[in-house]
């Protein structure tokens, strides 16, 4: 339950997660930064795994609210994503990671290019599901409201998408 800010001039973080096992983000206000929260990790290592990120707020970012890059088994639930500092950001940036679950989050922010984005999921372990589920997704700029590129093994169900979109909804290049 804390207030956790910073500037979202330059290429800061609000918060920077590197290299964790089972790191808990819960129930916070977290405002500015380039990245609202970066997690970066080690593909397929169970050292470095099962990070929890729950009924967070993220606000005012420059870049992307979340930011996951080569993670394992991460769980993102119930986080609201909304009021970017700037058009042409992103909601969730997910690149190289495995087992992930996306689960009953809100991407409301005016502006966006996308609000999810995942690239290369389960590349380092197709074993594991990459999960993306009712979810709701809102406000864009620019593009499609969830673009996935070379992924395996992911269950998209029950998903929410809304807005005025002259590109597809979903855009999928696996």
């Amino acid at each position: 339950n804390c207030n956790l800010s910073a500037s979202n001039s330059g290429s800061n973080e609000v918060i920077y997660d590197d290299y964790t096992s089972h790191f808990t983000v819960n129930n916070n206000h977290i405002s500015g930064g380039y990245f609202g929260i970066n997690i970066f990790s080690a593909g397929n290592s169970t050292a470095y795994s099962n990070g929890v990120y729950t009924n967070n707020r993220l606000v005012n970012y420059s870049y992307s609210a979340w930011y996951s890059f080569s993670t394992n088994l991460n769980n993102y639930t119930r986080n609201i994503i909304d009021s970017p500092a700037t058009g042409g950001s992103y909601g969730f940036v997910s690149l190289y990671e495995d087992g992930a679950n996306y689960n009953s989050n809100q991407v409301i922010a005016p502006g966006l290019y996308y609000p999810i984005v995942v690239e290369y999921a389960n590349y380092y372990s197709s074993s594991a599901i990459f999960t993306v589920e009712n979810n709701f997704f809102s406000n864009f700029q620019d593009y499609t409201y969830f673009y996935l590129y070379y992924c395996s093994n992911v269950l998209i169900a029950h998903n929410t998408m809304y807005g005025s979109a002259y590109n597809p909804a979903l855009y999928m290049a696996i």
